[in-house]
């Protein structure tokens, strides 16, 4: 005689294993889609650091990069600054004239710094061919700059040492002689370098400093740092 099963059929429909859900497929997508993008960042930023930089060029490559990422005008001009930099720095060196002008970036922006005793005559204002030169070949760049869509605020200051003027001379302190050095720079870069400066927003300006704003790491104790404190700065100003 056949014996009767004692195991309940519920109980075995209760031990089979559930199914595990289908994962979200949006989920999914958005993870493709994220390591999509993060390959293309860095396929671009390889090809970016390679190639010969052109403002023009790296304009079009920010404002993809901001499109798809959300860059901030502020990140996107970190980019122009650096093609400025990349600029100024091959004129500098195609003029041999790495001795006398030298170019640094810091958080003001790009600033292009020109000893005032190859730039100027001492106690004068006057600008030397030499000076002349060199502001002919960065004018374009300035201008560029000045006529960007969002243009940058470029600053010529004049930089004295602490030396007083002898009497009798054109100017009476290095305050006058600083700011004369100063608007001669913005001058000549309007009526011979052809820069023209937006109007009515006040993104061209020529100030002089005197001795007040040594070179950092250069004291007027010094020969050496009167020197390097007698100076022309251009400096393409940080946006933002």
């Amino acid at each position: 005689m056949a014996e009767t099963s004692n195991i309940n059929p519920e109980l075995i429909r209760k031990k089979r294993p559930k199914k595990i859900p289908p994962a979200d497929e949006t989920e999914q997508w958005l993870l493709t889609y994220g390591d999509m993008v993060t390959l293309m960042m860095t396929f671009f930023i390889l090809l970016f650091s390679m190639s010969t930089l052109d403002p023009v060029k790296i304009r079009a490559f920010a404002d993809a990069v901001s499109e798809v990422m959300g860059a901030s005008p502020v990140e996107r001009d970190q980019i122009d600054l650096a093609a400025i930099m990349k600029k100024v720095t091959d004129i500098v060196l195609e003029q041999n004239m790495q001795e006398n002008v030298s170019v640094s970036s810091s958080k003001r922006g790009v600033n292009i710094s020109f000893k005032g005793d190859v730039a100027f005559k001492t106690g004068s204002a006057e600008l030397s061919d030499l000076a002349k030169n060199l502001l002919d070949k960065l004018a374009p760049e300035i201008n560029a700059a000045l006529q960007n869509d969002i243009p940058f605020p470029i600053a010529i200051e004049g930089h004295t040492d602490n030396v007083p003027l002898r009497e009798g001379g054109l100017f009476k302190s290095n305050w006058e002689l600083s700011t004369a050095r100063a608007s001669a720079t913005v001058r000549y870069l309007i009526d011979i370098g052809g820069v023209v400066p937006p109007e009515g927003q006040g993104k061209l300006s020529a100030i002089g400093y005197a001795d007040t704003w040594p070179k950092p790491g250069y004291s007027n104790e010094t020969a050496e740092g009167r020197a390097a404190n007698r100076r022309i700065e251009i400096i393409f100003l940080t946006i933002g």
